[in-house]
């Protein structure tokens, strides 16, 4: 009797053994496509940040602007050129043009260039609210399939 009562009690821990390998293995394979999907998020942030921002300026001409880090022939990020033209003060922007993204030297005048440097600034923002929501979602999703589902 007593034998008995081991071996069922042996199958019983055997079994649960299982389920906590198998528990092991899903949560792994969770955390695998987790981090994948916050990576692909993270890959779709940096492309949403560089992508041109469409700019009206003074003269009322839309065009479309390099933003964030889009590298400049100058070597330097869009911002960065960006952020020395304002930096040199009203007084220091004598050039009164910008190039858009088609190399188009469009007029543009110093507070031209603070609204150009808003709506980068806005751009990015938002994208960087969208990526944090999104990699919450990502690590509160409980399925794989939950997870592939988010999407920046």
């Amino acid at each position: 009797m007593e034998d008995a009562r081991i071996a069922r009690l042996e199958g019983k821990v055997e079994e649960h053994e299982e389920l906590l390998a198998e528990f092991r293995s899903a949560a792994q394979l969770l955390a695998q496509a987790q981090a994948a999907q916050i990576a692909t998020l993270q890959a779709s942030y940096k492309s949403a940040i560089n992508a041109p921002v469409s700019f009206k300026n003074a003269a009322g001409i839309t065009s479309t602007y390099p933003a964030g880090n889009s590298i400049a022939l100058n070597g330097a990020t869009a911002m960065q050129n960006l952020s020395n033209a304002i930096t040199a003060g009203s007084a220091g922007w004598s050039l009164g043009k910008w190039l858009d993204t088609n190399d188009v030297a469009q007029t543009f005048t110093y507070a031209d260039l603070q609204g150009l440097a808003a709506a980068m600034e806005a751009q990015e923002t938002l994208d960087w609210q969208d990526l944090v929501a999104k990699v919450a979602e990502v690590q509160a999703a409980t399925t794989i399939a939950a997870v592939q589902a988010i999407a920046f």
